[in-house]
């Protein structure tokens, strides 16, 4: 929430520094690091206060919660896990029987590549 002219003069002058923003649900003074949801109003001081609940930590699966010290930057330990969590929000067909690399390419024509014409 925003805060008032006088509301900011008080937090100068109770904390020594300048703000303009408040967290909606429990009132904590926001400086640069804040919270937000796009497309909605508000600024949070956390995820707990945002969400309800705390953000899952980082270097943990986001499925099952195994360590990935292993797996720098990756948010799964497999793709078990991976398709486990996103079955739901998936919107085509799950056709595990048939891998992408295996699928036939189709409408290709001739003359694909090089070809000497032979004129000089």
């Amino acid at each position: 929430m925003r805060l008032t002219v006088e509301q900011s003069r008080k937090a100068f002058a109770d904390h020594g520094c300048y703000v303009t923003e408040a967290c909606d649900k429990c009132g904590k003074l926001l400086g640069c690091i804040r919270y937000t949801i796009r497309g909605k109003r508000g600024v949070w001081c956390s995820a707990l206060c945002r969400d309800g609940q705390a953000a899952k930590p980082i270097g943990l699966c986001q499925g099952c919660g195994a360590p990935l010290k292993k797996r720098r930057g990756a948010k799964w330990c497999s793709d078990t896990c991976r398709v486990r969590v996103n079955r739901d929000a998936l919107d085509v067909p799950n056709y595990p029987e048939r891998a992408a690399h295996s699928k036939q390419v189709t409408g290709v024509g001739e003359g694909l590549g090089y070809s000497a014409t032979g004129a000089a």
